[in-house]
């Protein structure tokens, strides 16, 4: 275990809201930059232009992927909401 437990329950309930059972590994990733670096950018985030959704260093097989227990809407949202608010750099790709 890399992080504690508390932070992990302290990012699904403050920043996204109790939606999903669990947050990603990468939105835990970006919760804990926020916290520890003085700027943050974020590459590669979310659903590719159709919608899908697929880790960065694999070939989606899949074109009907689901987030499964993570909320993949509200992350993607809450770093909208925070590239909007200049917390962070969010480079969509595309």
């Amino acid at each position: 275990m890399v992080l504690n437990p508390a932070f992990m329950r302290y990012v699904h309930d403050m920043w996204l809201e109790k939606k999903g059972y669990y947050p990603s590994t990468g939105f835990l990733a970006l919760g804990l930059a926020l916290h520890m670096c003085d700027e943050v950018s974020v590459f590669g985030y979310g659903a590719d232009s159709d919608g899908n959704w697929s880790h960065y260093w694999e070939k989606l097989m899949n074109k009907k992927l689901k987030t499964g227990a993570h909320p993949g809407d509200t992350e993607y949202r809450m770093i909208q909401k925070l590239d909007e608010q200049q917390k962070l750099k969010f480079y969509t790709g595309f």
